[in-house]
C-alpha cells in the first residue's frame, strides 16, 4: 500500500517529469517554477544528517518550516546523490533537479510563532517526507 505522503507527492513529481522535456527543450525556458506558496509566510528548509551508531547508518532528514522573510540561498530541489539515483533508476536527464525552481530558502529564520501570523489562530506543523536512509 502507497504511504500518505508518497500518495501527496507522486502527483507533484509526475507534474514535474511531465513538464521537464518540453521546458528542457525550450531555448527561452531556464526550467520549471513550482508554484509559489500561497500562504502567510515564506518558506524555510533545512537538512539534517542524523547518525546512529548502534547500527552504523545515517538518517538524512529535510525540513519545512513557517519562515520569517529572508534573502538567503533559495533551496534546490534535491540533494544531487537523489537525484543522480532517480535519474539512473527512471532513466531521466541527469542533472535534471537542476531544472526545477523552489521558493524555500535555505536555513532561513523559522518564524517565531502564531502571534505573529496573519491569522493569530493559526499552529504550525512540520511536515517530513523525504527521508533517506545509508548505510
Amino acid at each position: 500500500m502507497i504511504s500518505k505522503a508518497a500518495f501527496f507527492a507522486l502527483p507533484i513529481f509526475m507534474l514535474v517529469l511531465l513538464t521537464l522535456p518540453s521546458q528542457a527543450s525550450d531555448a527561452n525556458q531556464a526550467g520549471f517554477d513550482l508554484p509559489q506558496p500561497n500562504g502567510c509566510h515564506p518558506v524555510g528548509t533545512r537538512t539534517l544528517v542524523l547518525r546512529d551508531p548502534h547500527r552504523s547508518r545515517d538518517l538524512l532528514v529535510t525540513m519545512w518550516y513557517p519562515a520569517v522573510e529572508a534573502m538567503s540561498t533559495l533551496a534546490p530541489y534535491m540533494d544531487k546523490k537523489t537525484a543522480d539515483a532517480l535519474a539512473e533508476e527512471w532513466k531521466l536527464q541527469p542533472g535534471f533537479q537542476r531544472l526545477v525552481h523552489t521558493h524555500a530558502r535555505l536555513l532561513a529564520p523559522i518564524t517565531e510563532g502564531a502571534q505573529v501570523s496573519c491569522r493569530p489562530s493559526t499552529q504550525f506543523w512540520l511536515r517530513v517526507w523525504r527521508v533517506v536512509v545509508s548505510s
